[in-house]
């Protein structure tokens, strides 16, 4: 990997991050990561570089003041018009009350951002030299995964019944919770929102296998992506959703199989 600190980033991604402060009360910002066009991935998480000129995604984490009240979705909501003119950046986000805590209570998640983070605003909330030694990974990501197999099965079960709208719904928790407990095990992060596109965008950082999943390359795959997405609400309530028994096969494979990614580093981390 290279050093995000040697990142020759743009005067725009400054001017950006400026704008962002401007409208969310933040004690600081660290860059973790970036995406380029073709898929390599310069994070504090992989070992991938990157040419600056082919960054297509920056990935934060907002370190929040205690007074801003906005959450997770809402902040990201307001980072994705702030940045619609520039490159997209993803942002994980937390209280600064937390993330101190964490600090002093020597949990991995903080620390090791803490430690690899490239500082882009603001200014440390603990020096690093005041930090204990960087605690192994610890992991309860295991109760997520175990979710996503008792939804899987939930959903073979409606699809032998042909309830295809409950069979969809079922996919989709099945496939929030895989994402929600890989990003866990890799990062010691616990995302809080529903929204698939986010989660998968999460995602992109820590491994290649989650994008090649739904690599939402073309418009079938992006058809494909926004029908499992919908079908979260439009399952239960909208008397016009329909999916084809087709697609839920497919559907049924690649879910099945995202939630089987996070098993290796869940694994790992618990043996």
């Amino acid at each position: 990997m290279k050093d995000l600190h040697d990142l020759n980033l743009p005067s725009e991604f400054f001017t950006t991050i400026k704008k962002i402060s401007e409208e969310i009360q933040i004690e600081c910002i660290y860059l973790l990561g970036a995406i380029e066009k073709n898929e390599k991935i310069n994070s504090i998480y992989v070992s991938k570089s990157i040419a600056k000129a082919n960054i297509i995604l920056y990935h934060l984490l907002i370190v929040k003041k205690s007074e801003e009240k906005k959450n997770e979705d809402a902040i990201q909501t307001k980072i994705e018009v702030l940045t619609k003119n520039f490159v997209p950046m993803i942002a994980w986000s937390m209280s600064s009350q937390n993330f101190i805590e964490q600090i002093h209570n020597n949990e991995y998640f903080a620390s090791y951002i803490m430690r690899k983070g490239h500082l882009c605003f603001g200014v440390p909330l603990v020096e690093k030299e005041s930090t204990p030694q960087l605690p192994p990974k610890s992991c309860d990501a295991t109760k997520w995964v175990k979710r996503a197999k008792e939804f899987l099965a939930g959903a073979e079960l409606f699809l032998v019944r042909k309830e295809f709208r409950l069979a969809v719904f079922m996919l989709h928790q099945a496939a929030e919770q895989s994402y929600i407990g890989h990003i866990h095990a890799m990062t010691g992060y616990k995302a809080a929102i529903h929204n698939l596109h986010r989660l998968h965008q999460y995602t992109l950082q820590l491994s290649f296998e989650d994008s090649a999943i739904f690599p939402r390359d073309n418009e079938n795959e992006e058809r494909l992506f926004q029908l499992l997405k919908r079908s979260y609400v439009d399952s239960r309530y909208a008397t016009d959703f329909y999916i084809a028994q087709s697609d839920l096969k497919i559907l049924f494979e690649r879910i099945k199989r995202l939630s089987e990614i996070a098993l290796p580093s869940i694994w790992e981390i618990e043996h």
